[in-house]
């Protein structure tokens, strides 16, 4: 966290005249001389304090309005954000600490996402956000199947997570693609960090779903090192291997019952039921899910 800085008001000191005793100074002098300095100190005295008490209230306030930006820019962050250099000397980690991190576009990169992902599954005070406590991106050591590994550090409480990016997109891609494909991974880990999961007893494709659900939302390119298949079941399509297809049958049902992932993740904030589907999407899920195959 930056440090913050601390204001104090400029004392203006005005120091004291002392008048030596003259001994070949008349009387009248002396008179004259006092009458002079009780104006002049009498002035003084009228005006000088009016500098010091309007600089502190203008102080008072720059301070306040700098706490207030600072209390709004974490409030909206909501979490503590680590972005850690990679320390490999490889050229996908000199890529990632130069275009990455030392210019703080990961960081950016970051609560972008964040807050993208918010708005979509928490659009009102009616859906009750994750708590989260800190957020730590980092570089993988070894390439995955993924582009994103995404790591819960707490199993109760304000929860900590490690979003790792595979260096495979950062070594495969340059550029404007590289960019893109860093900030999609990005988006996909951010995704993972803000859904629900029904304690971790929802089914795994149809979280993985919801997150590619949210990049496809974002506009930002995907991502896959393997092709995934066309084929669904047709009992759940939310429950078939393939996230991509999982992420497609979702987006035909957010078309045609909006703000029905929304309810979905709110709906696993503490269980997982089959029933959930049915009751966020207010229609029985099989009757979309034929829909759905009808025209893919």
């Amino acid at each position: 966290m930056e440090d913050q800085e601390q204001h104090q008001p400029l004392l203006l000191h005005h120091p004291s005249q002392v008048l030596a005793p003259n001994s070949s100074s008349s009387s009248s002098s002396n008179n004259k001389n006092n009458s002079k300095n009780s104006t002049t100190n009498n002035n003084k005295n009228n005006t000088a304090p009016f500098a010091p008490t309007t600089f502190a209230r203008v102080v008072t306030i720059l301070a306040l309005a700098a706490v207030t930006l600072w209390a709004n820019y974490e409030a909206s962050k909501g979490f503590q954000l680590t972005v850690v250099p990679a320390a490999a000397r490889s050229l996908p980690a000199h890529r990632f600490n130069l275009m990455f991190v030392s210019n703080g576009r990961a960081a950016r990169l970051v609560l972008n996402a964040s807050n993208f992902v918010e708005r979509a599954l928490y659009p009102t005070e009616l859906f009750p956000r994750k708590k989260i406590y800190r957020v730590t991106l980092r570089l993988a050591e070894e390439n995955f199947t993924n582009t994103v590994s995404v790591v819960s550090q707490k199993a109760c409480g304000p929860k900590e997570f490690t979003v790792s990016v595979s260096p495979s997109i950062v070594a495969e891609a340059e550029g404007r693609r590289m960019n893109e494909l860093v900030a999609s991974a990005v988006l996909r880990g951010m995704a993972h960090v803000w859904l629900q999961d029904g304690q971790g007893a929802a089914p795994r494709p149809l979280v993985d779903g919801m997150a590619e659900y949210l990049l496809m939302k974002s506009g930002l390119p995907s991502y896959h090192n393997i092709s995934a298949p066309n084929y669904m079941p047709r009992a759940m399509c939310w429950t078939d291997r393939s996230y991509v297809a999982v992420a497609g049958f979702l987006q035909f049902c957010e078309d045609r019952r909006r703000g029905f992932v929304a309810r979905l993740n709110r709906a696993m904030r503490k269980r997982w039921d089959d029933g959930m589907v049915d009751e966020a999407l207010q229609v029985p899920s099989r009757r979309l899910c034929s829909a759905y195959l009808s025209h893919h």
